[in-house]
């Protein structure tokens, strides 16, 4: 389609992207003949030219002429029916169950299918929504409003009726197909239609097929490089059916094949391809911080608090966010208030408190706009091209939230938080255009577009052609009578028929794709694309970023040579035991935790978590034996003092373990775990009785050792003296339910606690026990303690070379059993294992 000063008039395009596309060319005509000035092109969208035209109504009869509504408005409307019904009360999700009822009252009219009422008898869901429409259309009368959908019919009638003239010519472009409203008007202006016209050369089509839809991507990303740089000002067009469901995935993918200097660097530089679909408005950092924040009045869960706090918009340092978010884990909060930040948001928070409990629409608008201000949204740093443009839509979604003025009354603050939530959500958004190269797009927005080449993927059979998805709200035999879209599977064929024949035509080379599995799901080809031949010659997938920075890396067979400056050993190790545990496991864990600081986020648990009723066992055995002391003490002791006093050890260990942890949801957790202790404590202390006897000699002692000039601070549950022997005995309090004593062993030992209590003890230790406290299976492990004497100077070997590779700086990237070690380790960001020798790491458990 070539469009010329000649022309004049105006083009109505079936998608904005086409629009765009012409007013491109049209002015690139221009600059190409020399001319400085010109006259811009008449190209608007279907829905753009509608409301103009509306507008010229209203111009030349403002007082008779309905107000047209926006698509917030009119959904606003339809919940206010369903809720007037009386139909909220089952319904899940009233707003979307209101959207899905006025896309069905949009079919109706753009297919101009009579809503007679007999239609709709006995069948439950069209009643509903007729009692609905009536309703709708009742308020639309009274108040002198008007519809989008309904736009066609009224300004047909304005046309014939010769209230309304359409300078001319006027053509269209870029429809598959016109809705009857829409033949009816186009019809009723002599509205001509445009055809793409391409060379004569015959179009060269082929098709592939890929394992998964990601790596049909990657190999449409190379096929559109490979074009490129054959041809630098081809057009190219990669059409992806149900893109939306995809957007991130070939952000990500496209921009690693085309951009593989950035290497993850965000940039402003202009792109070499641009994605139409685009995020819901809400999906995108800047918005989704906005959201967070206003929705921090009212609290947030942990995990989102820990994202706002983090989020770059907002005037808080990178340094103060993370001790932030680790305070809050550490305090075990499920719920974030406002009141914790409040340092942090002084003026919201002060701002918040005082806003009235009611208000319109239009007033939360601006109310938002200012608690924002306040919070030092989004200036926390300079924004890029693409985040200004996402602020100006974040302006314009406001200003729609504020015309909800004209069809609801006053809201709270949530309600109207949750409206504007929900517009957000509704709302898509793509940066601009820049005229990239590449143009990647959904089936429908490649609608009378051309390209030099064309890549469609996605055309699986069961897919392409689509299933029919009726409308739910309307007679499916009125839906199949009219015509309408997802009918019928009849229409679907035919409809994706000359969608494909479409695409085929829109370039000389087109290339058609279709994953083979998805999941583990067996997929096969379209029957609109089986009969084209194999593709032949197409380019191989190109490497990821991370397959780039790592291809110089070989794949390791043998520890990797990794050292860091020695330690000198004047001061004390912070870390104790695990010093040398973490060294045992993985050299470069050690180094990361131990020297760098490196530190996991705690684990957000909504209960009480493996970790807390551990230690809350420990210090409940603790204080308990801080009272007896001994053997004969527990002999001596009746059982309702032995009640007593494990009734008030269980009550300060779980103070002091949970006592800054008061939500209602805890005290109820605290309520169970405290029965649950109780129970195991007099179980356990059943098992203490038949020993030999013996006295407590240490709990919880803290004690300096010296390992190869490596001084660390370690502290043993508990020390026994045996009474008969002369012996003592060091006990570990273990909770986990799968326990042995081979970790004590080996050259790199996975429990080194208990040998380096025995060997560096002051006292003389003869045996070491695990004391297992797990309900139905309490014991001793081994069952006569492990000989400390027979196996303390090999204990003594092992411990002494861990601590000297520790102080000397050895930090390799060593992982003791591959997998097993990696599983519940959280520094695989930093040492990067995975990409280092191509491990696939798995998600563990960790023990209590």
């Amino acid at each position: 389609m070539r469009i010329t000063e000649q022309d004049g008039g105006t083009i109505v395009t079936g998608n904005a992207r086409l629009s765009r596309q012409l007013r491109r060319e049209f002015d690139a005509e221009r600059r190409k003949r020399g001319e400085r000035l010109w006259e811009s092109a008449d190209i608007l969208p279907r829905d753009a030219w509608l409301a103009r035209c509306w507008q010229e109504c209203a111009y030349r009869d403002p007082l008779n002429t309905p107000v047209l509504l926006d698509a917030a408005q009119e959904e606003a409307l339809w919940e206010q029916a369903a809720a007037e019904s009386g139909a909220d009360a089952p319904l899940l999700d009233i707003a979307a169950t209101a959207a899905a009822a006025a896309r069905a009252w949009d079919l109706l009219h753009a297919w101009e299918a009579p809503p007679e009422t007999s239609a709709f008898d006995g069948l439950r869901d069209s009643e509903a929504f007729f009692e609905w429409m009536a309703s709708v259309e009742q308020k639309l009368r009274e108040n002198g409003w008007i519809a989008a959908s309904q736009l066609p019919r009224a300004l047909r009638d304005s046309v014939v009726a010769g209230e309304l003239t359409v300078p001319g010519p006027v053509s269209h472009a870029g429809f598959d197909e016109l809705t009857p409203a829409d033949r009816r008007l186009f019809d009723a202006l002599a509205i001509s239609e445009r055809r793409v016209e391409f060379p004569s050369s015959e179009t060269r089509a082929c098709r592939a097929a890929f394992h998964s839809p990601q790596e049909e991507l990657a190999h449409a990303a190379a096929w559109a490089r490979r074009q490129m740089e054959l041809s630098p000002a081809a057009r190219i067009g990669i059409v992806v059916r149900g893109l939306a469901d995809m957007t991130a995935a070939a952000e990500r993918i496209f921009d690693d094949v085309l951009h593989p200097g950035l290497d993850f660097a965000p940039s402003d530089s202009r792109r070499a391809f641009h994605v139409s679909v685009g995020l819901p408005a809400a999906d995108t950092p800047l918005i989704a911080a906005a959201l967070l924040m206003l929705r921090l009045r009212d609290g947030l869960p942990l995990g989102e608090a820990a994202m706002l706090l983090r989020s770059p918009f907002l005037r808080i340092g990178q340094k103060e966010a993370g001790r932030l978010d680790r305070e809050l884990r550490r305090a075990g909060a499920g719920e974030v208030s406002l009141d914790a930040l409040r340092p942090q948001f002084r003026e919201f928070e002060q701002a918040a408190r005082e806003l009235p409990p009611l208000q319109r629409f239009s007033q939360w608008s601006a109310t938002f706009a200012r608690l924002l201000d306040l919070a030092g949204w989004p200036y926390g740093r300079t924004l890029s091209n693409a985040e200004y443009q996402t602020l100006e839509n974040w302006k314009k979604l406001l200003s729609e939230f504020a015309r909800l003025d004209v069809v609801l009354r006053e809201v709270s603050y949530s309600e109207a938080l949750q409206r504007l939530r929900r517009m957000a959500r509704a709302s898509w958004f793509a940066p601009s255009d820049e005229d990239a190269p590449v143009q990647i797009m959904d089936v429908l927005e490649a609608a009378g577009s051309r390209f030099d080449s064309l890549w469609v993927a996605g055309l699986q059979g069961g897919i392409w052609p689509q299933p029919p998805r009726p409308s739910p709200f309307l007679p499916l035999a009125l839906q199949r009578a009219a015509g309408m879209p997802h009918s019928s599977p009849e229409r679907e064929l035919a409809y994706a028929r000359r969608v494909t024949r479409r695409l085929l035509d829109s370039a000389p080379e087109v290339v058609c794709s279709y994953p083979q599995y998805s999941g583990e799901e067996k997929l096969r080809v379209s029957p609109l694309i089986e009969n084209l031949p194999e593709a032949m010659n197409l380019p191989r997938a190109a490497e990821t970023a991370l397959q780039r920075i790592f291809s110089t890396v070989p794949k390791l067979e043998t520890p990797p040579l990794g050292d860091a400056p020695p330690l000198s050993g004047d001061a004390v190790q912070a870390g104790g035991i695990r010093v040398i545990a973490d060294q045992a496991a993985c050299p470069f864990r050690a180094f990361a935790i131990h020297r760098l600081g490196a530190r996991e986020l705690d684990d957000i648990e909504l209960g009480i978590s493996p970790r807390e009723r551990g230690t809350a066992a420990h210090v409940a055995l603790h204080v308990l034996w801080q009272d007896l002391k001994s053997h004969q003490e527990l002999m001596a002791r009746s059982p309702a003092e032995l009640s007593e006093l494990i009734r008030s050890s269980v009550n300060s260990a779980l103070e002091q373990t949970l006592g800054r942890r008061q939500t209602g949801a805890i005290a109820q957790f605290r309520i169970l775990e405290h029965a649950r202790l109780e129970r195991l404590l007099k179980q356990w202390l059943e098992k203490e009785r038949g020993r030999p006897p013996f006295r407590v000699v240490e709990t919880e002692t803290t004690a300096l050792v010296e390992l190869s000039g490596l001084q660390l601070r370690v502290k043993a549950d508990r020390v026994d003296l045996e009474e008969s022997s002369g012996g003592h005995i060091i006990v570990d309090y273990k909770t986990s339910k799968v326990l042995t004593t081979t970790g004590w062993d080996s050259e790199r030992p996975d429990a080194p606690q208990l040998p380096l209590y025995a060997v560096k003890s002051e006292r003389r230790v003869s045996r070491i026990y695990y004391a297992q406290l797990v309900s139905g299976n309490l014991r001793w492990l081994p069952r006569d303690g492990a000989d400390v004497e027979e196996r303390g100077p090999e204990w003594r070997r092992v411990l002494e070379n861990l601590a000297a590779d520790f102080l000397g700086g050895r930090a390799a990237v060593d992982p003791k059993d591959g997998k097993k070690t990696c599983a519940n380790c959280k520094l695989g960001p930093l040492c990067r294992i995975g990409e280092l020798r191509g491990v696939e790491i798995e998600e563990g458990d960790g023990d209590e």
